[in-house]
């Protein structure tokens, strides 16, 4: 790695890394607004079919009704319960006319948040995890000088394989130059809970930072993190690390195994992402068989939109589905919620996994760190970037407190201000 000497957000010079800051800008209008909620129900009242396709495929609206309906009792000033929803778009991707449910639906949690009708008090959990996730202690820019291309792992895989997630950022060096990293959380928890104003502020915020360090392009491992830059990046070119690492020679490796694919809902529509899936996955010796749901139609595990932690009910008959489908056969998936919700009902591995050692991701013996543990993992992940990216500085300002000190102190910080979360909300 090389050593960086870069501009930090507030314009010094930094030889070591960029710190993240949590200065935020003025309140600033939500992308979409109020008005757009009933703008998008009217089209949904007057262009539903009531074919039924969607509520046939669609484990919510199989229960909440047609969405002409719901659209109708939008219109008539009605509050709908539609927190069960998952937001995976599948309603719209087999509708006749293509017609914008998830859309409506989301907007309908806005104006909920806008008019304060939500108790967030069942998403404690989820949101704290946002929470640490924007804190200091995880927070880190490390932006080399040159560098107009960014690695964004989010906040999952660092946790639950930084082994592999370290692996990844050695491959990629390989074939971007000056390649920068940014720990950060890209707040999709917020966003889909309706928490507009919230998401928009404190993204923004990110996307700041790298245009006033001039980043162009953000490499992002997981689908959720691609989805919120593709849709919210403004200039921001988006690719996904396996469509790098899918253009590279490497050789095809002999050890066999057997998958089908579980595509990630929120890479529903990034074809290039879901191609260099296949062809890695094959590169690295695995058979996939086909599936019931894939593509653009792909299925959520359940656990999308924060559905799960009010109506977990729905969100077991959505992994129940794909348990159906898969017959028995391994599931091959490339975002971590997935891979871990539903490695609770039936084998499955994880696309970096498969990388970095087929042989033991095919007998299920990689190593993913559950839970609490996977805090400290990230923390350790970002001390040992720091370390590497700026060895110069660290042997000319040796740290007081051994490394490994450091990171027990910290974790235990992470495990109190969990708590504290968890109880009080």
């Amino acid at each position: 790695m090389c050593r960086i000497s870069a501009v930090t957000v507030d314009g010094t010079m930094n030889t070591s890394f960029i710190s993240a800051s949590h200065t935020h800008t003025a309140p600033v209008q939500t992308k979409k607004s109020k008005s757009e909620l009933v703008s998008v129900a009217t089209v949904v009242a007057k262009r539903c079919l009531e074919c039924r396709r969607c509520q046939q495929s669609c484990v919510f609206l199989s229960d909440a009704g047609k969405p002409g309906d719901l659209a109708r009792a939008i219109i008539e000033g009605k509050k709908l319960d539609v927190y069960g929803c998952n937001l995976c778009g599948l309603c719209s991707e087999i509708c006749p006319g293509k017609l914008p449910v998830r859309d409506m639906l989301l907007f309908m949690r806005r104006k909920l948040v806008a008019e304060k009708e939500v108790s967030f008090a069942p998403y404690r959990r989820l949101l704290a995890h946002e929470r640490i996730g924007k804190s200091r202690a995880f927070v880190s820019y490390v932006i080399p000088a040159g560098c107009d291309t960014v690695f964004f792992p989010g906040c999952h895989l660092p946790g639950s394989r930084p082994k592999q997630t370290h692996w990844l950022l050695d491959q990629l060096q390989k074939h971007v130059e000056n390649l920068g990293v940014v720990l950060d959380c890209c707040l999709k928890p917020s966003h889909d809970l309706g928490r507009q104003e919230w998401f928009w502020k404190n993204f923004q915020t990110i996307i700041r930072k790298l245009r006033d360090n001039n980043v162009q392009r953000v490499l992002t491992a997981c689908p959720s993190c691609h989805w919120i830059f593709r849709d919210y990046g403004e200039s921001l070119v988006v690719e996904s690390v396996y469509e790098v690492l899918s253009k590279n020679d490497a050789e095809k490796v002999s050890f066999p195994s057997i998958y089908r694919i579980h595509d990630a809902c929120s890479a529903r529509y990034e074809d290039g992402m879901r191609k260099a899936i296949r062809k890695l996955a094959r590169r690295h010796g695995a058979e996939l068989h086909a599936s019931g749901h894939s593509d653009s139609a792909a299925l959520c595990c359940g656990q999308g939109g924060g559905a799960w932690c009010v109506a977990p009910e729905l969100a077991g008959r959505w992994s129940a589905i794909r348990v159906k489908e898969s017959e028995g056969v391994p599931l091959l998936t490339y975002c971590g919620g997935c891979s871990d919700f539903l490695s609770r009902k039936l084998p499955t591995t994880h696309i970096l996994d498969l990388m970095h050692d087929p042989q033991r991701a095919f007998a299920g013996e990689e190593r993913i760190s559950p839970g609490l543990l996977g805090y400290g993992n990230r923390l350790h992940f970002k001390k040992r970037l720091i370390s590497e990216m700026s060895t110069s500085r660290n042997a000319a300002n040796p740290s007081k407190k051994p490394f490994f000190l450091r990171t027990i102190l910290a974790t235990f910080l992470v495990v109190i201000l969990l708590v504290i979360y968890w109880q009080t909300g």
